[in-house]
């Protein structure tokens, strides 16, 4: 079955396939890096979890799951693994003190940040291999890339 959209040429779907290779290696280049010792006691949920609270602190279980888009059950095993593990923090909601707000502690904001500069780390190295105008011009024609796509399905679900 072919879904392509009349509007794309042939030649931008066989540099899709091109670029799908490459964010392939990509993702093993950054994928997530957890220090040894670590990395041996934490599953993909749970490093999931860790990056989430990273960016968006203070989630309850409910909103974590639902950007995870995994079970209520899953999270809750998950962060009761992680904070026995002492990764994580659980507070409880001063506007509901039957939720509780989850957040990093000091020691999972250590390891995410050593994760963090390993994956930029490996993401430097691969654009060094580049002239700094070609890295240029690749980080902003994919940022542009994404933009452009944001844009479009924002349009397509006004």
């Amino acid at each position: 079955m072919d879904n392509r959209t009349e509007a794309i040429p042939d030649e931008t779907y066989h540099l899709a396939e091109r670029l799908l290779r490459v964010f392939v290696s990509l993702g093993k280049l950054a994928q997530y890096r957890i220090p040894e010792g670590v990395s041996e006691r934490l599953n993909v949920t749970q490093i999931r979890i860790l990056h989430q609270l990273a960016h968006h602190p203070e989630l309850s279980q409910k909103e974590l799951a639902a950007r995870l888009e995994i079970t209520p059950a899953a999270i809750s095993q998950a962060v009761r693994a992680l904070t026995e593990a002492g990764l994580v923090e659980r507070q409880p909601d001063p506007a509901d003190t039957r939720v509780w707000r989850l957040s990093l502690s000091p020691r999972g904001r250590e390891l995410i940040a050593c994760v963090q500069e390993a994956r930029r780390t490996a993401v430097a190295r691969l654009l060094s291999g580049l002239p700094l105008d070609e890295q240029r011009t690749v980080v902003e024609a994919l940022e542009r890339a994404l933009h452009n796509l944001k844009n479009h399905n924002q349009g397509e679900h006004s």
